[in-house]
């Protein structure tokens, strides 16, 4: 399992230009943890492209800064300096692209393992739960994608990987081992199916018993594909798994809200060759409706929409 060793946080201004926002600070501290805890190296990457027309919270419409100020650019540096206190070998990447863009372009050369961004939040009260940057990099970078929610103080110390059994799903399940080792959190695995009309129709020929039994075996046979999901290192983690018969999203959504966790780990899907198609419907519904942090993994072979 990758360590995500080359880091590259997202980092936008305040509406005057001189200070991070509060999103952009959660990320470049996460950032920062990440790459000390891997022994990895941190690109900080900011925008100077005026940020687009958006409507405040008086229906006034307004750019929300243009250019890089001397105290913009001490918001930064100070970013470094927390960098390298930390022991974190860091770079300050200014660009004037748009910023999804950028960071895009980047990790599609190969040189970002994982891209950390906050939600833009400047105006807590905006009612979006992502921000605009944040939701084009989950649906489009090739990489990995964290998503720090701002000020998001978790209730439970617990990863939660949500896998479908699948090949995404089983890295689903690697990659939230290795964060909850990383951060000492617990490791929780939810895992949701539906009956087939077939076998809806065998269990009324089944007796109370054998229905109770065969329940129990299709369960178990649910705990062990995810425990292998953990490979030759399944014996360094206990995981707790959570099984449920309903549509995905309705049972993600309800482990999220009774675990809490303070990080979501989930897959994402794609149509073989087309570039861009990649957000299934679980992990679309998903990416609005939680309040925790996210982790999205790309498929295998997944084509991004934007080259290098």
């Amino acid at each position: 399992m990758t360590l995500y060793k080359r880091i590259l946080v997202g980092v936008d201004l305040n509406s005057n230009g001189v200070g991070l926002t509060r999103g952009a600070k959660d990320a470049a501290a996460r950032a920062i943890l990440e790459a000390k805890a891997a022994g990895g190296t941190l690109t900080i990457l900011h925008s100077t492209r005026p940020d687009e027309t958006r409507t405040n919270l008086t229906n006034v419409a307004g750019i929300v800064h243009e250019g890089l100020s001397d105290q913009g650019r001490k918001a930064f540096e100070e970013v470094l300096a927390q960098a390298n206190a930390a022991g974190v070998e860091a770079q300050l990447k200014i660009t004037d692209g748009r910023p999804w863009m950028d960071v895009i372009q980047l990790a599609a050369k190969g040189d970002v393992d994982l891209v950390v961004v906050g939600k833009r939040n400047e105006a807590s009260q905006d009612g979006r739960r992502l921000g605009s940057v944040a939701s084009k990099l989950l649906r489009k970078c090739p990489c990995p994608v964290l998503v720090i929610r701002p000020d998001h103080e978790p209730a439970n110390k617990l990863v939660l990987a949500a896998t479908d059994l699948s090949p995404t799903g089983d890295k689903v399940v690697r990659a939230a081992a290795l964060m909850a080792k990383r951060h000492g959190y617990t490791l929780h695995a939810v895992h949701a199916y539906s009956t087939p009309f077939a076998e809806q129709m065998e269990a009324v020929r089944l007796t109370r018993e054998e229905l109770k039994e065969q329940r129990k075996k299709f369960g178990e046979e649910i705990v062990d594909e995810i425990e292998q999901a953990l490979g030759e290192n399944a014996g360094e983690h206990k995981i707790d798994i959570h099984i449920g018969r309903g549509a995905p999203s309705k049972i993600l959504q309800e482990a999220v809200d009774h675990l809490k966790p303070a990080l979501l780990v989930i897959g994402t899907l794609s149509h073989t060759g087309i570039a861009g198609m990649l957000v299934g419907s679980t992990a679309e519904r998903m990416l609005e409706s939680v309040d925790c942090s996210i982790l999205a993994l790309k498929p295998d072979g997944f084509v991004s929409p934007i080259s290098a």
